[in-house]
Order: C-alpha cells, then structure tokens, then sequence
C-alpha cells in the first residue's frame, strides 16, 4: 500500500507537468485533441500499467487532453478504493442477535392482549426480535474484539457473528456504552478461526471531498460495499429514539441502509475512519458515522471495565436565544441556562433553575456542546469552579462532579427537580 501511495504521488506530479503543457499551447492544437477515442482509452491504459512500473517516464501524460487526464485520476482512484476493500473486507463481520421483548404478544391473546384479567393471569409474554448489524476485528493489546453499535448488540439475548466465507459463530457482549452507541464484542470460542483485524485511521485528518468507502450488511445483504465521499463533518444529528444526540459525526453519501449500523466507513488507504451508525430520514445519501478517533478514546474502558466513566454535572440545560441572551445582558454564545437541577445529582444544593452558567474552571462557556467537553475532559470526582448569573448577579460556585446513571436508568434512578429550588 506505501508503495502504491507513493507511486500516486508521482502520478499527480506527473499529471500536473502534463497539465502545464496542454493549457501552455494556446491555440496551437495539441497532439492529443487529435487522437480518436480508441487511442485516447488506450493511453489512460498505457498511463495506468506505468504505476506499477516506476522506474519507466509515462511520456503520453503530456500528450493527454483534461478529460484524459480526468478518466486517469479516476481510474487511479478506484484501484486504491478496490486495495482498500481487498483490505477490510476479510475483517467485516454480520452479526445477528436475539432482543428481548417484555411486551404482551398480541399474536396470542389477540384483542384481549391488554385486557387487564388476562394480564393477571399471564402477565407479559416475553417477545423475541431478531435484528441484524455488522461489526469489523480490531486488536487492542494483542486480544481481538469486534467493535460495533451499542443498538446492535445492547440488550441481546444471544450474539452470533457470520463471517465472510459462510461461517458462524457465537459471541458475548463486553462492553458497551449507549450515549456514544459504541459497543465490543468477541467469540465466546474461535475454534481456530483467524480473524483478521483492521487498521484504525485518524479521523481528525479527514477533510470533505475525501473517498468513502461503507462496507456492511444491509438488509441482511452479506459483504456489500458502497462508495462516496466525506459530506460534511462536524454534524451533530438527533438520535432516532429522541434522547439527545449523536455529536461531531462524519457525513457521507455512500450508501448506508439498516443493517449497515455497526460496519465501517473506510478510506482509500485501507483504514477505518468511522462506524457507520445512522441515516438522514425520508433522504437518500444522507448517511452519518461515528469518527474512530471517538472509538479509540473509549475502547479501553469498554474492553477493561465494560462501560465507560464520564463525570456528570447532573442539570438540564438549553442554549440561550438571542432573545434570552440580550434580557439578561449578555452577549450570543455567552454561556447556558439551566433548565433544570437533578434532585439526588451532584449539583442539586449549588445551581438553581434560571441559572445562567457562563464558564467552568475559568473556560468560557459558548453552549450546550462547550459546556459537554468541559464536564467529560473531567473525571467523577473532581471538583470544578462554576461561574454563574443568578438574578442578575455574577457568581463563583464549586460542584464536585458526579458519575454520570446509564441512559436507560437517568430519569427513573435520579429525577429533575420540577420546580424551581
């Protein structure tokens, strides 16, 4: 693959000389507008097979016309994108759980399923759903797991992983981590099965315009493979359940379906840059993942404790409006409000409802997504200096940061306060 880069590399050297001498003729006509097409195929052909032969001069770039020269870029383009699946492939995984359902079957007792009488008597019958998600082996100290979506394989009853060539076998859960919707997984026994693993790229250097490459299972459709580019980054983009959102994700247009969720996003070089994760409703090539880098930062605690730690302020809060913001003298961007205090949360003798928080630790406080990064740069347990605006007063107050519940359990174990302290 380095040599593969390498050789692209002189290629666009090659290319931009070859450039130089088309648009430096003026109107003298070149030698290539005269070529037919037939010629013209076979000098990208000619231009191509050079790569693997760097040592031969491709003379006929400067010969190429710009559509020669584009029909060449892309060529290059798809021999990288096809190394790279030849790459990741062996390494994508389907997985298909059993979810537990404690719904009552209305297949059973038909209109009667709700009635009350009946419940009594029978109380929930406990539903089996089948679902299906990818996931792709990565090694983390010499151990291989099988990284994927936390709803893939959260809250299952039983993990099977089906391999590329037809084989299954049985996995366990080991950790997940639902506000990310990370989770890892591995074979309960390999049997002698050698699982190859991926290269984790660096999702921090990605730029838009840059090859996408999603692999997966969509709709049980074992080993598909789109491509695109990066759409857009930075998104942050409403979870389908509407708890809070998935943040800082990585948009592209390659194709991404049900069954995808787990599977992922790869770039020319061959290294997983993201795990695809959602898709834009009611759109076609909308398509959002995870960045790797988010991955990388949790995968320890995900394998070593089977959850991940994150300190915990315990409030609700919103942005302010400009509205809001101008009332209050503030400017736009000048800190959030609290919403709302948990009643057995960290906060909940120290911050009141209409607070206005305007900076942790000294920090500047821009909105809901600074004021996150703040909190989860700290750890369960440590202490922070809160500046904020109550009734029109500034002030300095200290929280001793809490754990943050699981998801599932946030409202029931720690409710809001619902009225103002």
């Amino acid at each position: 693959m380095q040599r593969f880069l390498v050789l692209l590399a002189g290629l666009m050297t090659v290319i931009a000389l070859g450039f130089a001498v088309v648009f430096t003729q003026g109107a003298k006509p070149s030698t290539a507008s005269s070529l037919s097409a037939v010629s013209a195929r076979n000098q990208v052909r000619t231009a191509t097979a050079s790569l693997t032969q760097p040592s031969e001069t491709p003379a006929a770039f400067s010969q190429m016309t710009k559509e020669q020269l584009d029909q060449l870029i892309t060529a290059s383009g798809q021999n990288a994108n096809k190394t790279a699946i030849r790459q990741v492939s062996p390494a994508v995984v389907k997985i298909e759980v059993i979810k537990q359902n404690d719904s009552p079957k209305s297949s059973v007792f038909g209109p009667f399923s709700n009635d009350p009488f009946f419940r009594r008597f029978f109380g929930n019958i406990p539903d089996r759903e089948s679902a299906l998600g990818t996931g792709f082996a990565v090694d983390l100290n010499g151990q291989k797991y099988i990284l994927t979506n936390y709803h893939v394989v959260g809250e299952t009853t039983s993990i099977k992983v089906v391999f590329p060539d037809g084989k299954n076998l049985e996995a366990e859960f080991v950790g997940g981590d639902e506000l990310s919707d990370l989770a890892v997984i591995r074979l309960k026994n390999p049997n002698g099965h050698d699982l190859p693993t991926v290269e984790l790229g660096d999702s921090d250097k990605i730029e838009i315009g840059d090859w996408a490459i999603a692999i997966g299972n969509p709709l049980g459709f074992q080993q598909t493979v789109t491509e695109g580019i990066i759409s857009a980054l930075g998104r942050d983009v409403p979870k389908p359940d509407g708890n809070g959102y998935y943040r800082d994700m990585i948009q592209t247009d390659a194709a991404i379906n049900p069954g995808n969720s787990g599977g992922p996003l790869v770039d020319s070089k061959g290294e997983v840059i993201g795990i695809n994760t959602a898709i834009a409703s009611n759109s076609e090539g909308i398509g959002f993942a995870i960045p790797i880098n988010t991955a990388k930062r949790i995968l320890s605690q995900l394998v070593n404790g089977g959850k991940v730690s994150r300190a915990w302020l315990g409030v609700y809060i919103q942005d302010l409006t400009d509205d809001l913001a101008t009332s209050l003298g503030l400017q736009a961007n000048a800190g959030v409000l609290i919403a709302n205090v948990f009643r057995e949360g960290p906060s909940v003798n120290v911050l009141k409802s209409d607070d206005v928080l305007l900076s942790v630790d000294g920090v500047k406080v821009a909105g809901s997504n600074s004021l996150q990064d703040a909190i989860t740069s700290h750890k369960a347990g440590d202490k922070v200096r809160l500046e904020i605006l109550r009734n029109g007063e500034r002030m300095t107050v200290e929280v001793t940061l809490g754990e943050r519940p699981p998801e599932a359990t946030l409202n029931q174990v720690t409710p809001p306060q619902n009225s103002k302290p």
